[in-house]
């Protein structure tokens, strides 16, 4: 088993983003977890990501129902990116 060791969180939505540290905290191994509340600010923290030379998170959780930039523009901008490494995206809708 792959052990994640940083998880990008990017949920604008308060109560799912508590509800979703929730469930992770109750998993088996230690984690860093960034918290982004749009798309620019989830852009951002993956742009300090390479420019810091750092690896890019391990998991990315993705809210496609954001303000400002919404998730679908987030993921073609990662996916489009030149960047070492394919995190590991996990979407949703509601």
């Amino acid at each position: 088993m792959v052990s994640i060791k940083t998880i990008l969180l990017i949920e604008d939505n308060s109560d799912d983003a508590i509800l979703t540290m929730r469930a992770l905290e109750k998993v088996a191994f230690e984690f860093k977890l960034d918290l982004a509340k749009n798309g620019p600010e989830a852009l951002e923290i993956l742009h300090n990501y390479v420019s810091d030379g750092t690896a890019l998170p391990n998991l990315i959780l993705l809210d496609l129902n954001l303000p400002e930039v919404n998730g679908i523009e987030v993921l073609k901008k990662i996916k489009s990116a030149n960047t070492r490494g394919n995190p590991n995206l996990l979407n949703r809708f509601r």
